[in-house]
Order: structure tokens, then sequence, then C-alpha cells
């Protein structure tokens, strides 16, 4: 019979061990990174404020999932290969080598992913300076509060983008819904009565121009809808975001 029967796998405990977080993933999250085009993930957190509590996410282009630590009553050994080594029990054959293992890392704990549905809506509508119009300098009067002008600090809609754990396409979607945009890399939202204002000019310009609102048929640019309505000092993200969040986007 061969010596090698009675040889065993030596296991040892590395002196060093190196630190190691396990991260579960859905079945839905593994089929896409394994897939022939992978998405870009990203880790982002949100700074801990009065309102909200600083979490970490993980986001594919267009979804999130939220973070959650899980103890296990079990502790997961990882094992790597160790220096091979002479087999004690093979005194006829001593030049037989035999391979053995190292625990690496122990973990008492791993990371579990949960898909999130997170509403930005409310959060955007709170927080956004208000645009009254483009005829007054007026401030916005429910304006003024720390959150406010710490979002004027944050570079506009890449600078939200960036503080906020949500994934790129939720975000955006969020700032479509409520009529976000851009001047001067400030962002802001609209007050329900410009938008009325705005409705109201581009409704009496379909009517002497060639500009039909209601037709996909018969496109147009918002070059047209600009020199239509007449106003020079209409800041233009206003009316490009006004015309994403009424257009249907399929047509």
């Amino acid at each position: 019979m061969s010596t090698q029967d009675h040889c065993h796998i030596p296991l040892s405990y590395s002196i060093t061990q190196v630190p190691v977080r396990l991260l579960e993933l859905p079945p839905a999250l593994l089929s896409v990174i394994e897939s022939d085009s992978p998405p870009i993930l990203k880790l982002k957190s949100s700074p801990a404020s009065t309102t909200f509590s600083g979490h970490a996410v993980l986001c594919t282009p267009s979804q999130t999932f939220s973070i959650r630590q899980v103890q296990t009553s079990n502790s997961l050994y990882l094992l790597q290969p160790d220096a091979l080594t002479p087999c004690s029990d093979s005194d006829a054959f001593p030049e037989i080598p035999q391979p053995g293992l190292a625990i690496m890392s122990t973990a008492t704990s791993y990371l579990e992913l949960l898909p999130s549905t997170p509403d930005l809506i409310p959060h955007l509508y709170q927080s956004l300076p208000v645009y009254h119009g483009w005829d007054t300098e007026k401030d916005d009067e429910d304006g003024g509060s720390a959150m406010q002008v710490e979002l004027s600090d944050r570079k506009g809609y890449q600078g939200l983008l960036e503080h906020a754990s949500v994934s790129d396409g939720e975000f955006l979607r969020a700032w479509t819904d409520t009529g976000g945009f851009e001047v001067a890399q400030v962002p802001r939202r609209p007050s329900a009565a410009i938008s009325l204002q705005l409705l109201n000019k581009l409704s009496d310009a379909s009517l002497f121009l060639p500009i039909h609102l209601f037709k996909s048929s018969k496109p147009f640019t918002t070059s047209d809808i600009w020199n239509a309505i007449d106003e020079a000092s209409l800041p233009v993200p206003f009316l490009e975001a006004f015309l994403r969040r009424v257009c249907d986007p399929t047509e």
C-alpha cells in the first residue's frame, strides 16, 4: 500500500491574520456581475445629520442595495495553501511532498445586501432652493436653512449626486420628477406658480407658431421653444427641466 495513505493534510494558524470582509450577493446582482457586460458598482455613503442617519449602500447604475452586517453563530475560516512539507509518516519516501493549509483569516460576520427603494423626492423638495421666476430676485421664503446653504456649496447636480446614497438612475428620476435644474452650479427647483406661468407661455406660443406640444409626430427642439416664448431672461436649464418633466420620455 502506498505510504501516502497514511499522510494527512496539516492545518496551521497563520500568525499574521488578514482582515477580510465577506459580502453576500443577491442572485439578481450576481447574475448582472457575471454577465458579458458587467456594470460599474459603487460604494456610497451619506453623512449623518439631524434628519438622516449616515449609512453605506452599494449601487448599480439603476438600483440601490443597503448594506447590513450579520453576525454568525459559527466562525468562517478562510484557508490558503501552505508551504510544501515532507510527509512525516513517509520514512521510506521522505522526498514525497505534502501540501498544507493555513488559516489566513477568521470571519464572525458578513455583509448582506438588501434591495432598497429610497424616495428622494420629499428630500429634494425640502432641500432645494425654490426658483420663483426669471423676473424677480426674490429669495426662497422657505429657504435659508442650513441644508440649502450646504447644497449650494456642492457644485450643482454632480455635487448632489456624489453625496446622495442612491444609484445614478434613481437620483436622475427623482431630480427630473422634482423639476430640478441648476444655474451657475446652484441647484434649484421651480415653484408651482412659475411652472404654471411657463406652461401658459408655451400654450400661447403654440397658437402663433408651428409648435405642437402634444403631437409626437411633429417634434420640436428646445431652442424652438425658447425663441417662441421670447423671454431673454429665461434660464434655459429651467426650460429644459420643465420639458423633461412634462414630456413622455418614450416618445
